[in-house]
């Protein structure tokens, strides 16, 4: 599995300083190369957001950290051409009342999805973005941030995150809280890496 293969050329920027005016290249590891594409994972926590902005039961597809990814990030971080290699992706999504498919351009890991690609703790750990740590990401000692998985918020609490240590969260946190960051996840069509046009 290449779990901790870097994706070597730029794609996609974000905001990087405290200030968020500098934008920098998004930084990705490879998780999975298939035919025709490629699963990129975010380095990075690159931002703090709510996973919703109120404290109910709602699925990811109602989750208002899926509609940011998917609308402002989506456009404020990829060009023209990027936008057009991304690949919208099934999503079975865990819901109150059982699962229902749809399709995300960006999205979050699941906990399978995550200990499947990454299985080691030290895999997951990472260094957030200036911009998520004035955003309110909680850094440990090390200065490592937690990050949020694609999960139901049950009762205005989210389950499924990553400490800032690499391991399953150990307690719920509430979804509108903001000391947990956010790691995006994309497929991207093979041909427009390796051409390497979009990133031009």
């Amino acid at each position: 599995m290449p779990g901790l293969q870097l994706y070597p050329d730029p794609f996609g920027c974000h905001p990087t300083d405290s200030d968020g005016k500098v934008l920098e290249p998004l930084e990705w590891q490879v998780l999975e190369v298939q035919q025709g594409k490629v699963l990129l994972f975010s380095t990075h926590v690159v931002a703090a957001r709510a996973y919703h902005e109120t404290r109910e039961t709602v699925s990811w597809q109602e989750a208002d950290l899926r509609q940011w990814l998917n609308r402002e990030f989506f456009q404020r971080a990829f060009g023209e051409r990027e936008q057009a290699a991304v690949i919208a992706t099934k999503i079975k999504d865990e819901r109150a009342d059982g699962e229902k498919e749809f399709s995300d351009k960006v999205s979050l890991l699941n906990l399978t999805e995550l200990i499947h690609y990454l299985p080691e703790a030290g895999e997951r750990v990472n260094t957030p973005t200036a911009w998520a740590k004035t955003g309110g990401v909680y850094t440990n000692e090390h200065g490592e941030a937690a990050f949020w998985l694609r999960s139901l918020v049950h009762e205005g609490q989210v389950k499924d995150y990553i400490s800032s240590y690499g391991t399953p969260g150990n307690r719920a946190h509430y979804a509108d809280e903001l000391v947990i960051g956010v790691r995006p996840v994309i497929w991207v069509e093979k041909s427009a890496l390796i051409e390497g046009g979009v990133s031009k």
